[in-house]
This record gives C-alpha cells, structure tokens and sequence, in this order.
C-alpha cells in the first residue's frame, strides 16, 4: 500500500514463525556487518533451536572498536513457545553495554512472553506491554536514539535526519487499559 507521501507500507500484519534452528521474528541468523534498526515484532514463534524476539542468533559480540551486527531500537511484543535456548529480543553472542561500550536500547513485553523460559536476555529490557505501547514511551525514547541509530548504519550521526521516525500506528489502537 503507498502512503499519501508515495511511500510503501506494509501494515496491520501478524505472523507465527516456527522453524528448527534459529529463528527469529524478522531475522533467524544475524551474521557478518548485517544490522537490525528500528524493529519490532508482533509474531509468536512456535520453534527452533535457538529463538528470538526480532533475531535469533546473533553470530559475533559486536564492541565500539569493532561494529559488525547490531541489534539496536527494536521492541518484541509476541510469545515465544519453542526453542532450546530463548532470548526475548536476540540469541547468540551479547552486543554488550557494560564491557562492549555499545547501547542498544532493546524491549519487550514480559507479560506477552510468558510460555517459554528466558535463558539470555542480552540486555533487553522487560517493559509491561500498557507502558510499552504508550506512545509517550516509545516516541520520546526511540527518537531520542536516531543519532546513535544513523550512526550504527551509517557510521556518521550527522546522517540522523535519514532515520525514519518511530511510529507504530497499530500499537496505539491496542491498548486495552489505558493510562490516564
């Protein structure tokens, strides 16, 4: 669907993701200079070896000194009912914020992943999904990123007017009990 501006849209979809080795919610292996922005992901993942929220494994400890995959500014708000090892955002090697010196700014919904046991977090952060949809909370937190976001696939925050802004038209519509 084109957008009043021309630009392609792919809306109000869902999925079920099952496979038998990674498997991830966009991407199942996350391997040489490949980068996840600005993601998110509603799928329920029925499978797999080793499973993710948005990716499943993630094949190198990316660190400031040497950026090769990131994992950066994505939300997963599905359940996972599968899997040997289990990470609410990605599995595999850590894109560590503590030794590594990189921020990545990853989320989910603890209260939607509730069917399979968390074995690595991979500093994802657990949000309840009312606050989590909040468009407060993900607008003022995930725009707030675009430089570091431009500059994770640019190499230049200069270039942080090329990021698209945050905005999840169908989060909005779902939230059951509002805040006031």
């Amino acid at each position: 669907v084109k957008d009043k501006d021309g630009y392609d849209k792919i809306t109000e979809c869902s999925s079920t993701i099952s496979g038998s080795n990674y498997v991830g919610g966009i991407v199942g292996l996350l391997d040489d200079y490949s980068r996840v922005i600005n993601c998110f992901s509603y799928a329920d993942i029925t499978g797999g070896a080793e499973v993710g929220g948005i990716v499943g494994h993630n094949d190198y400890a990316s660190k400031a000194t040497d950026i090769r995959t990131m994992v950066m500014n994505c939300m997963f708000y599905g359940d996972i009912t599968g899997g040997t090892a289990v990470s609410p955002v990605y599995g595999g090697n850590n894109i560590n914020n503590l030794k590594g010196g990189l921020n990545t700014f990853n989320y989910y919904a603890y209260d939607k992943l509730k069917t399979k046991a968390i074995t690595s977090y991979n500093c994802a952060l657990a949000v309840e999904e009312k606050y989590l949809n909040r468009f407060e909370f993900y607008r003022l937190l995930l725009n707030s990123n675009k430089k570091l976001a431009a500059f994770y696939v640019t190499g230049n925050a200069a270039d942080a007017n090329q990021m698209a802004k945050w905005v999840l038209d169908t989060a909005d519509r779902q939230i059951a009990n509002p805040m006031p």
